[in-house]
């Protein structure tokens, strides 16, 4: 709203009396207080320092000096470049150290991905990280998403599925006959054919927009390979106590004994439109199991958002094995399920 108010002034006959006092103001509002109103709508001042806070600061005051750019004409710009003189220094080291912060993260996932030699060490590792630093609320989530899809991207590139390393007993493949890999494929050809002509044809209204446009391709690729990578390398685990069911990064939800009603084969997705919330399912929908919970369950999908599911469409390379596994988490007739 306030980006939209102050797009709407620097169109205005207002605007153009006074330019150079309006153009001051907005860009102070929109790189100096609207942090600070951030600031102390997250927590009393004494809690400022903490990480997460900074981090939601500094990006604000980025994203405000970008609205800059793309609001004022160059006339504008060069009034207010003494703003950006002050402040970008103070972004560039918080930035800094918030990047050498990540860095240490994916290096403790990538050695603790060694030492075990399972892909899931490492994405327990950044979440313990991210969790310790940046506590577990939604920036602490999605802090853990962004690391996720870094490591699964550029650093898992010798890492292999646990069944094929371990062979280890209660792990269930969601990857092989799901179709996933053909529909990443046809998804990541489209963006790129789609991202160059779009880059093209904005670049001639303006470059930073087109650069833009294609950095946020860059990232859907990276995001769809991330997720086929979880897919392979991270597979459905069984113990004794616990069921952690996954979908790559789109479904990560873990399950005690008496936590599943029923567990079932089928062939499709029934289409109910009042429950779609509260119902997981994969893109393409090639499914062959239903899972319904005794509870609505509460899981982690795309970037951290958590939900509350009460079914679960999956695709299991081994249905019948997996359906049998999944009997000693059935909860009983007689009795309710105690929470997890």
């Amino acid at each position: 709203m306030i980006f939209l108010w102050t797009l709407a002034l620097a169109r205005s006959e207002l605007y153009e009396r006074h330019a150079p006092i309006l153009s001051t103001g907005m860009a102070l509002d929109l790189m100096l207080v609207i942090p600070l109103l951030l600031l102390l709508a997250a927590d009393p001042p004494r809690r400022w320092l903490q990480r997460k806070h900074l981090t939601t600061a500094s990006l604000s005051v980025l994203a405000g000096y970008l609205a800059c750019r793309l609001i004022f004409d160059p006339v504008q710009q060069q009034r207010i470049e003494w703003i950006g003189f002050i402040l970008l220094p103070l972004e560039l080291l918080l930035l800094a150290a918030q990047a050498g912060w990540l860095f240490s993260c994916l290096v403790q996932a990538r050695r603790a991905a060694r030492e075990l030699r399972r892909t899931e060490s490492a994405l327990e590792a950044i979440q313990q990280e991210t969790s310790r630093k940046l506590g577990h609320g939604p920036v602490g989530a999605f802090a853990a998403h962004e690391l996720s899809v870094l490591y699964l991207a550029f650093l898992s590139g010798k890492d292999k599925p646990s069944m094929a390393d371990q062979r280890e007993s209660g792990l269930f493949s969601v990857h092989r006959h799901s179709g996933r890999l053909a529909l990443t494929i046809t998804l990541g050809s489209l963006l790129i054919a789609e991202g160059a002509a779009l880059h093209v044809l904005l670049h001639s209204f303006s470059p930073l927009v087109a650069w833009a446009a294609s950095a946020s391709n860059l990232y859907l690729l990276l995001l769809l390979l991330a997720d086929w990578k979880a897919m392979r390398l991270c597979p459905i685990q069984i113990s004794d106590d616990e069921l952690h069911l996954r979908c790559g990064l789109q479904l990560s939800c873990k399950l005690a004994p008496g936590d599943i009603r029923t567990v079932e084969r089928v062939r499709f997705i029934e289409d109910d439109p009042a429950a779609k919330k509260s119902i997981f399912s994969p893109p393409g929908g090639n499914v062959n199991v239903l899972i319904r919970f005794a509870r609505p369950m509460p899981a982690s999908g795309w970037f951290g958002r958590p939900f509350n599911y009460e079914l679960a469409y999956l695709h299991v390379d081994e249905p019948d094995s997996f359906i049998e596994a999944c009997r000693p988490f059935l909860a009983p007739p007689d009795k309710t399920p105690t929470s997890f």
